[in-house]
């Protein structure tokens, strides 16, 4: 497969955003996703899983504290840093937008057959460098 058929289907798996993800940038919803999923994490934990600078991570960590999305709190033990975590908003907004790409998913997957389906995920598993279990029972 080609790089350019890949990402022009990437580009079209994106554009099935649900609408909420729509009112914050993609950017931000990064942000949230990896939050939700690294509750506590830090400035530079999230630069370094999205791979981006910590300074444009900062910006948009404040803008999404002031809409009330995120929080942060000291750490525990260095003072020097914080730990951020989604507020009651943020969560929902997650949860919501979590449960919208699900059943965009489900969707897509519905259209292949079973073995179809776990063969992409398999496939895509591979292609992130993900280890990919075993599908053989022993």
């Amino acid at each position: 497969m080609s790089a350019d058929k890949f990402l022009s289907l990437m580009i079209r798996l994106r554009r099935l955003a649900p609408a909420q993800a729509a009112q914050l940038s993609p950017s931000a919803m990064g942000i949230i996703d990896f939050v939700a999923t690294s509750p506590y994490c830090g400035i530079k934990d999230i630069a370094r899983g999205l791979e981006v600078s910590a300074p444009t991570v900062s910006v948009a960590v404040r803008q999404l504290e002031k809409s009330g999305l995120m929080a942060r709190q000291p750490h525990p033990r260095d003072k020097r840093s914080v730990q951020l975590f989604l507020t009651t908003a943020g969560q929902a907004i997650y949860d919501e937008t979590y449960q919208a790409r699900r059943q965009i998913f489900e969707q897509l997957l519905a259209r292949l057959d079973d073995d179809e389906g776990e063969m992409l995920l398999v496939l895509l598993q591979k292609a992130l460098g993900d280890s990919v279990p075993s599908t053989h029972e022993e």
